[in-house]
C-alpha cells in the first residue's frame, strides 16, 4: 500500500511539471544583415612579386540569407601612410560569392601604382530592402572578435612574403 501512495506521488509530481520557456537562459536569434567573410589562407595576401597573376580571395556569405545586395569599397594606403578616399569597387547581389581582388580591379576604380608595402582597406555595406547595414551597425562583440568573420571592415596588403600570414585582418 505504501509503494502504492509513493507511487502516486510521484506520478503527481513528475506529471504536473510543465518546462516554463521564460526561464530558458539562450536568447531568441537575432535576425540581423550580416555578412561573413572567410578569407583564404594561400590568398590572404598580394604578391608584390606577381602581380599580375595574385589576387586577395574570399568567400562572401550570408548566415541568415538576408541581404538583398552588398557593396565593397576599397582605400589605398601607400607605404608613406596616406589613405586616399574609398571607390566602389564592386556590386554583389548573389551570395556565397567567391571574391577576388587584383591589381587590375583596383586600377580599374582609379588607384594606380599598386607596389609593394601598400595596404588596401575594404569597407562593406549590406542592403535589405530599405535597411543599411556597415561596420558601425554592428554590435560591439562583432567588431571585436576576429572569429566572427565580419565582411564590412577588413584588409590585405601587397607583400614580398604573400604566404605569412596577417594578425588579424578584421581591423585597420
Amino acid at each position: 500500500m505504501k509503494k502504492l501512495v509513493f507511487f502516486l506521488v510521484l506520478i503527481l509530481v513528475f506529471g504536473s511539471c510543465e518546462k516554463d520557456d521564460s526561464l530558458y537562459p539562450v536568447p531568441d536569434l537575432v535576425s540581423g544583415q550580416f555578412v561573413k567573410l572567410e578569407i583564404s589562407p594561400e590568398h590572404a595576401r598580394i604578391d608584390g612579386n606577381d602581380l599580375v597573376n595574385s589576387y586577395f580571395g574570399a568567400t562572401l556569405s550570408t548566415p541568415g540569407n538576408n541581404v538583398d545586395k552588398y557593396e565593397l569599397y576599397v582605400a589605398k594606403r601607400n607605404s608613406f601612410g596616406f589613405l586616399t578616399d574609398f571607390v566602389l569597387l564592386k556590386t554583389i547581389t548573389t551570395f556565397p560569392y567567391d571574391l577576388k581582388v587584383n591589381a587590375a580591379d583596383i586600377s580599374s576604380v582609379g588607384l594606380t601604382n599598386l607596389s609593394t608595402g601598400e595596404v588596401l582597406r575594404f569597407s562593406g555595406r549590406s542592403f535589405l530592402g530599405d535597411q543599411i547595414c556597415d561596420f558601425n551597425s554592428l554590435s560591439t562583440v562583432v567588431k571585436s572578435l576576429k572569429s566572427m568573420k565580419q565582411g564590412y571592415k577588413f584588409y590585405t596588403d601587397v607583400s614580398l612574403s604573400p604566404l605569412e600570414p596577417l594578425d588579424n585582418q578584421w581591423t585597420w
